[in-house]
């Protein structure tokens, strides 16, 4: 589940009694929240969503936009690790090319931010996300932000990237293997049973 809370003009609409009704039942019924803390008001708001519910799994989308066009670094890196101890939380790796200067990016630009969540999350706590369709709002091409998030991966053992790329997703929205095909923490592909 997700709501836009960074278009809510409260910034704290997060902590309001029926919105956490609303979490409270979501976790009652094991489903996920996903937590568009895109400032830095409401990336300082996870980790007492986390502590408030701690069955409720919580996912902070696009590491909470960290500020990669202005070369920013606080007060995002410590709300981000801030966020990263709460077991009950997990980010996605997304919507980057989005907060950095439109079209003129690479993957030099994220990799200080992607080290910084790799370093407080682990890889086995964060996910690769597409952000699609928004992320072709500052890309020519799908193809072109798949390889600026995938270069920042580079230096990941197999089965660090497996977890980025795929596993932390399958774990952290319950996803069942079913019939489909996935990628291996060896490189090759294989059918899941």
């Amino acid at each position: 589940m997700r709501h836009l809370v960074h278009r809510e003009a409260d910034p704290d609409w997060l902590l309001r009694p029926k919105v956490q009704d609303g979490l409270a039942v979501l976790a009652e019924r094991g489903l996920t929240f996903d937590v568009c803390a895109e400032t830095a008001p409401l990336l300082r708001h996870v980790p007492t969503l986390a502590a408030r519910h701690p069955a409720l799994r919580l996912v902070v989308d696009h590491l909470g936009k960290p500020p990669i066009r202005a070369r920013g670094w606080q007060p995002w890196a410590d709300l981000l690790a801030a966020a990263a101890e709460a077991p009950n939380v997990t980010a996605k790796v997304s919507g980057l090319n989005t907060a950095a200067e439109p079209e003129a990016w690479s993957s030099a630009d994220f990799q200080p931010y992607v080290d910084h969540a790799l370093e407080v999350f682990g890889p086995h706590r964060l996910m690769y996300g597409g952000d699609w369709p928004f992320a072709l709002l500052a890309a020519e091409s799908y193809a072109q932000i798949w390889a600026g998030i995938r270069g920042c991966l580079d230096g990941l053992d197999p089965g660090a990237l497996w977890a980025v790329l795929g596993g932390t997703a399958r774990r952290t929205y319950a996803l069942r293997n079913g019939d489909e095909w996935f990628v291996s923490p060896t490189g090759g592909r294989k059918e899941s049973t």
